[in-house]
């Protein structure tokens, strides 16, 4: 599902007017519910059109969730085409979490993209190689509004060993070097 969704991403970025996919984008944040202000401020120059419908189209799979409004408003914040990737792969792998594993309830965006399952779980999907254990990431990994439930976080890469030892011990579960994309033969 999640490759047929971004093979119709990519024919459309190939095949469509570059104005058409702008308006497509905003009629669909349009039908999400995000205010005009915030649509227009995702015209950021750091988020290429490309990048700009793959996220408009994620977002869309997660539609009704709460939290759709604030992940719009963040990624419109983006300072670099790597941010604007960076918040794309989360999205997509947040509805990827959403669609094989346990359903998505709500978003939680706080200089983050965080979901909350149907079970009460915290979701964080990380599109990154390595994480080390810095001051930002302790920080991170004992947010209070996270504290409290059972909470996982997946990465495409993997965790040092200090911060996979912290992020335990911290009572989170980890999956490291997760696929991004499902394998064509997932769901048979």
């Amino acid at each position: 599902m999640a490759i047929t969704a971004t093979r119709v991403v990519s024919t459309w970025v190939w095949d469509k007017p570059k104005a058409d996919l702008i308006v497509q984008n905003e009629k669909t944040l349009q039908q999400l519910l995000i205010p005009s202000s915030v649509i227009w401020a995702l015209r950021n120059p750091a988020f290429p059109l490309s990048v700009q419908t793959e996220f408009v189209s994620n977002l869309e799979r997660l539609s009704g969730k709460p939290g759709i409004g604030e992940a719009v408003t963040l990624a419109s914040t983006a300072e670099s085409e790597e941010q604007a990737r960076f918040l794309t792969d989360a999205v997509g792998m947040l509805v990827r979490y959403n669609d094989t594993q346990t359903p998505i309830t709500r978003l939680i965006v706080r200089r983050a993209m965080i979901g909350r399952d149907h079970n009460g779980a915290i979701v964080v999907q990380a599109p990154v190689d390595y994480v080390s254990w810095t001051a930002l990431v302790s920080t991170f990994a004992h947010r209070t509004d996270l504290a409290g439930s059972r909470r996982t976080i997946w990465l495409t890469g993997q965790l040092s060993p200090m911060s996979r030892e912290n992020f335990r011990t911290l009572g989170w579960t980890v999956n490291e070097k997760v696929n991004p994309i499902p394998d064509l033969d997932e769901g048979r």
